[in-house]
């Protein structure tokens, strides 16, 4: 596998935005989301659109973190063309998400040779 356009990922310096429905095309980036209040063991969709995406071999690697009440962890991602859903789930059964969380990411496509 090799990075997209062979370009440098560098999540230092990367393109940040903010709220639950960013447009960053880049083949990294950094997203804020909105103050978070996701339920108890209920989850929240954050949805990247991203030219750099371009078909369901399109490999998004990404991490989270999250400082508010509430125990976050990023599920599933879905991938399709131009976008993809990231899912952050509250495993706190009884206490509310009270914060923002962030969301470093990194394009990877798949080549055959």
């Amino acid at each position: 596998m090799e990075l997209t356009n062979n370009k440098p990922v560098n999540l230092e310096s990367a393109t940040t935005t903010a709220g639950n429905t960013p447009t960053i095309n880049e083949i990294s980036g950094v997203i804020t989301t909105a103050a978070l209040t996701t339920a108890g063991l209920a989850s929240t969709s954050i949805t990247l659109t991203n030219s750099y995406i371009i078909d369901t071999n399109t490999q998004v690697h990404a991490s989270l973190e999250y400082a508010g009440n509430g125990f976050a962890i990023l599920n599933r991602m879905a991938v399709t063309a131009g976008q993809v859903v990231f899912n952050i789930i509250n495993l706190n059964a009884s206490v509310n998400f009270n914060a923002a969380a962030t969301i470093k990411f990194f394009i990877v496509q798949k080549t055959t040779n």
